[in-house]
């Protein structure tokens, strides 16, 4: 709701909020005050009972939440009333939500407290997440005018009451949510969250009806091709260069808590140059659709483990190519599932994974082989903000065939070392940078190292 009315113009803005003050009105005129207090008093005790399982409904009907409705339904709703009908849990969460929406905005907050205006936009900008989240923007609505009679009787202004509560709230915010416990000792350590992977699919699930964007850039720059008949890899001929550049936009959501779907769109672009001759390959690969399930979470011991199910679909152009061009995907239906054991030790992140993708015919009766795929990663962060993080990856490639028949001497294998770094602009925006280096390898084409750099950002 508050996004669209940023967009709006002054006039468009002011009458935007007149519509939307008129429905906050009418509905809290619907109902009489006995009814709205009745309401607010069942979330209250259903809260306090631990009744609600979804963190946002915990956040929703927290105490200091309902004051505020509670404060507004005495003030505005009816005394008596004949109909038969109780408002709903929906009726008072869109009163939480409106009350600081139709505050004076964050400039008006500079404007109000100068440089302790700050700390309030921080607030502010959390409400983006969590609407209900902004206990002192409501506050400053409903009580901006009474600054006189609260210097009178306890001589502090409501501002400097505001800067209290947001310290106090800040302390408390950290003290609930930010708290992990090692395994070894028990002792408190600072729960950085999120915490995702830089390299690979975290088995973290999201929560629910979140969204995660996260794409990354690579580069690769081939100096070595297999030479069959020497059964060895060897330096690229003079003369000739390899180079591929991608971006893979990757979507997450939170279908529950528990599980987590996946898209990934690649787009490339190869250029390869031997002698006079130039091929290239620009477009669309072959795009991957995955499902992650949550099976087992300790919340205590920070231990989860996750399987994934995937397929993969011959989207990129890989047949009827011109002389000129190259292959942009495999041409071929493929799925596959894996194995994602994750372990935190307070700062220390370990993860493993397995992987297993069964390949099947493309229409050319190629088969490029199964794959398999393991990996071990430790991911150290050495504050809030910066992480580092080392990955040794093992793959291999067999059972290749055309026509149904095995291709001797075909199998692939590759061996890496991946070295990365991660650092927070934002509690959701991450900035990621890696640098995959080749140990050993057996495949068509190898580089020495490859680049990668990405970003994460939850929605």
């Amino acid at each position: 709701m508050i996004k669209n009315n940023r967009k709006l113009g002054y006039k468009k803005r002011i009458k935007h909020n007149k519509i939307m003050k008129s429905s906050y009105l009418q509905l809290l005129r619907k109902y009489s005050v006995k009814k709205w207090l009745t309401l607010i008093r069942q979330l209250n005790i259903k809260r306090s009972h631990n009744e609600f399982n979804d963190i946002n409904l915990n956040l929703k009907y927290k105490a200091e939440f309902l004051v505020v409705n509670t404060d507004m339904a005495i003030r505005v709703a009816k005394h008596i009333d004949n109909i038969s009908e109780y408002p709903v849990a929906n009726h008072c969460d869109w009163l939480t939500s409106a009350e600081i929406n139709l505050s004076d905005g964050p400039t008006n907050l500079i404007k109000e407290f100068g440089i302790g205006g700050m700390s309030l936009m921080a607030v502010w900008q959390n409400r983006l997440i969590y609407n209900q989240s902004n206990m002192i923007g409501r506050m400053h609505v409903l009580y901006k005018n009474y600054d006189n009679q609260i210097i009178s009787a306890i001589g502090i202004s409501i501002k400097d009451i505001y800067i209290i509560l947001l310290a106090i709230g800040l302390i408390f915010v950290l003290l609930e949510n930010n708290i992990a416990f090692s395994q070894n000792n028990n002792s408190k350590t600072k729960k950085l969250m999120p915490r995702p992977p830089i390299f690979g699919i975290p088995a973290k699930t999201l929560p629910q009806g979140r969204f995660i964007y996260r794409s990354y850039f690579t580069y690769s720059d081939y100096t070595q091709m297999y030479n069959s008949k020497q059964n060895q890899m060897i330096n690229l001929p003079l003369g000739m260069s390899f180079q591929s550049y991608s971006y893979t936009p990757k979507l997450r959501y939170g279908l529950t808590n528990n599980i987590t779907l996946i898209a990934n769109f690649p787009f490339y672009y190869k250029h390869l140059e031997k002698g006079n001759n130039t091929k290239e390959g620009i477009g669309i690969g072959d795009a991957i659709f995955a499902g992650l399930y949550r099976f087992y979470f300790n919340k205590k011991n920070h231990f989860l483990l996750s399987g994934l199910l995937f397929s993969k679909f011959p989207t990129g152009k890989s047949t009827n190519l011109e002389t000129n061009e190259l292959p942009l995907g495999t041409g071929s239906i493929d799925g596959g599932l894996a194995f994602l054991p994750e372990k935190e030790f307070g700062k220390l992140d370990i993860r493993l994974s397995a992987f297993y993708i069964f390949r099947s015919e493309n229409k050319e009766n190629v088969n490029l082989g199964n794959v398999q795929s393991y990996s071990i990663s430790a991911a150290y962060n050495f504050t809030e903000n910066f992480v580092v993080e080392s990955t040794l990856l093992y793959k291999s490639i067999a059972n290749n065939k055309i026509d149904g028949k095995e291709i001797n001497n075909s199998d692939a294998n590759l061996s890496q070392l991946i070295l990365g770094t991660q650092y927070r602009l934002a509690p959701t925006f991450l900035l990621q940078l890696a640098a995959p280096i080749n140990l050993s390898a057996k495949m068509p084409f190898k580089s020495d190292y490859d680049l990668w750099f990405g970003i994460y950002y939850l929605i």
